[in-house]
């Protein structure tokens, strides 16, 4: 069957038989624009429309709302036999998707072509719009199977982070999840994010990280350094004696996560990369630095990493920038929330916020002992709270606890 016999055959059903058959489709997420032909669309709408208003949509009354009565009769003649009626239902949605996935190609072609971005948002739009159909209405009833299936079934396990006090406090890490992790320029955030994706590795999760400020080769000697012990800067300097060489090169055989060098790329593109390639956490350093032009434009890139999250079914870290007024008057103060730039397209949009801060000197540099905290400054299901740390500056990695 085509695109329309399918929706004819379902109209015919429900015309029919609307007190058996329109709340199934309605709950399974069925609307007027999952149908291919106006008219149809028009049909079902209609049915909706009259059902809304406590009266019995029979043919009579659908055909003189719809002003083609003879059109009406004719689909009841082509109903299907009962047990059909839902698959054709989610037929008539899964039409509607590949549509989607079709026009997208067809804008992805014209984009390609004109070198037209705004033609490849749209198509990346359509391609990542949330599965239609999917109930996100549950009775009392469904509710209490959804716990006995989560009570009984095997729990979906969270990411943990590399320090247990911050595990204590929100659990780990959740797919689906957005988090912004923010600090002072030179405070250690990416040395926080390359720890989180060190840990999630370690502990089997596919791990990947989009870089668009510092070179790859930077990144995997701060692993190097962690995993051997040798001093950062005289892996970064090329001073090794053979015993270190040989500790790097072990080492460089346990490198747990890639990187992709994503300099220049837009929102939409590092979306679409995570979505190819399915990972369970990724992380974004940093997300200022995606390409825009525009401070509003954050809002766009941050709701596109919101939904690649959700969609890709991922752990997202994005590490942030702060306002200058954060750093004004020579100490740089504690973060909050509204520190970060641009801190309104953020604030309902993330999951989870960290952030770690240093003490400092007369200068507001941290100072050389490594001392700071790394806490959770807001959290949709967890303890707001912290852990003092310490900054290894041979290992470039953030030990828990002060070093006594």
């Amino acid at each position: 069957m085509n695109d329309e016999q399918f929706e004819r055959a379902l109209l015919g059903a429900i015309i029919l038989y609307p007190a058996q058959y329109l709340k199934p489709v309605l709950t399974e997420g069925l609307r007027p624009e999952h149908f291919h032909t106006p008219h149809n669309a028009l049909v079902f709408q209609t049915i909706v429309e009259i059902s809304d208003t406590g009266v019995v949509p029979d043919p009579a009354l659908i055909g003189a709302k719809t002003g083609n009565p003879l059109e009406v009769d004719h689909l009841t003649a082509e109903a299907p036999v009962a047990e059909n009626v839902l698959h054709y239902a989610e037929q008539v949605r899964e039409n509607h998707r590949w549509r989607q996935v079709k026009n997208a190609g067809y804008l992805l072609v014209s984009a390609a072509e004109s070198k037209d971005k705004k033609l490849e948002q749209q198509a990346d739009e359509l391609l990542t719009a949330p599965a239609e159909g999917s109930s996100t209405t549950y009775t009392p009833e469904m509710l209490q199977d959804r716990i006995w299936d989560r009570l009984n079934g095997d729990p979906t396990p969270t990411i943990p982070l590399p320090y247990l006090g911050l595990t204590g406090l929100c659990g780990g890490l959740r797919r689906g999840e957005m988090v912004l992790l923010g600090g002072h320029t030179s405070f250690g955030k990416s040395v926080v994010l390359d720890s989180i994706l060190t840990k999630g590795a370690e502990e089997g999760f596919k791990a990947h990280c989009y870089l668009n400020e510092m070179s790859a080769d930077q990144r995997v000697d701060r692993f190097l350094a962690a995993k051997s012990g040798v001093p950062f800067g005289r892996i970064r300097g090329g001073r090794l004696n053979p015993e270190e060489a040989g500790k790097v090169l072990d080492a460089s055989e346990q490198i747990p996560w890639g990187m992709t060098d994503a300099a220049g790329w837009s929102a939409e593109e590092i979306a679409r990369h995570i979505r190819f390639h399915d990972w369970d956490l990724v992380g974004v350093d940093i997300l200022h630095l995606i390409d825009h032009t525009e401070e509003k434009d954050l809002n766009n890139i941050s709701r596109t990493l919101n939904q690649v999250a959700k969609i890709a079914n991922c752990a997202l870290v994005a590490t942030v920038h702060l306002n200058r007024g954060a750093a004004m008057g020579g100490m740089r103060r504690r973060p909050t929330v509204t520190d970060i730039k641009g801190s309104s397209s953020f604030e309902q949009q993330a999951d989870l916020v960290l952030f770690v801060h240093r003490e400092q000197d007369s200068n507001g540099e941290p100072t050389h002992d490594g001392h700071g905290e790394l806490y959770i400054a807001k959290g949709r299901n967890t303890r707001l709270g912290g852990i003092e740390v310490w900054l290894n500056p041979n290992t470039m990695t953030f030990g828990e606890n002060p070093w006594l």
